[in-house]
C-alpha cells in the first residue's frame, strides 16, 4: 500500500497512520498453505485471494483466520514476501524429526484480476479486507 495523501490527523501521529479520511492505494495478496514436506507452492492454487491496504492488515487476517491460537508463530515480512507458522517442533521420540508445520505463504500480486470467477472454491474469489 502507499498513503497517497494523509489527513491531518494521522499526519501528525506519524508517516504510518492511516484512517478512512486518508487517500491510500490497495493491492492484491495471494495464500498458499504448505507444510514441512516438500511442496511446490508455485504449483498451486492459492487458497485465498486478498485485498487489502497493508501487509500487516493481511498478516492479522491470516493469523486470525487459519490459527487458533496466535501466540508461538514465526512471522516474516519482505517487500513483496511473507510468511506465517507455527514455531517448528521436535518429536520428543525422534530428536532428528519434526512434527508436520503448518505455515502460509504469502505473495503480492499486482496481476490478478479483479473480476475472478466468484466460484465457492477456495482462492477463486477476492476477499476484500479493506
Amino acid at each position: 500500500m502507499a498513503i497517497i495523501l494523509q489527513c491531518e490527523i494521522c499526519r501528525q501521529i506519524s508517516k504510518k497512520t492511516y484512517c478512512g479520511e486518508c487517500k491510500k492505494s490497495i493491492d492484491y495478496f495471494e495464500v498458499f498453505e504448505y507444510n514441512n514436506e516438500a511442496t511446490d507452492h508455485e504449483a498451486r492454487e492459492p487458497i485465498e485471494r486478498i485485498k487489502a491496504y497493508t501487509w500487516s492488515d493481511v498478516l492479522n487476517f491470516v493469523k486470525n483466520k487459519y490459527f487458533l491460537e496466535t501466540s508461538d508463530l514465526n512471522i516474516n515480512c519482505e517487500k513483496d514476501f511473507a510468511y506465517i507458522e507455527k514455531k517448528t517442533l521436535q518429536d520428543a521420540s525422534n530428536l532428528n524429526s519434526l512434527i508436520d508445520q503448518l505455515g502460509y505463504r504469502i505473495f503480492l500480486n499486482k496481476n490478478i484480476p479483479i473480476e475472478l470467477n466468484n466460484s465457492s472454491s477456495p482462492g477463486r474469489f477476492i476477499t476484500d479486507i479493506t
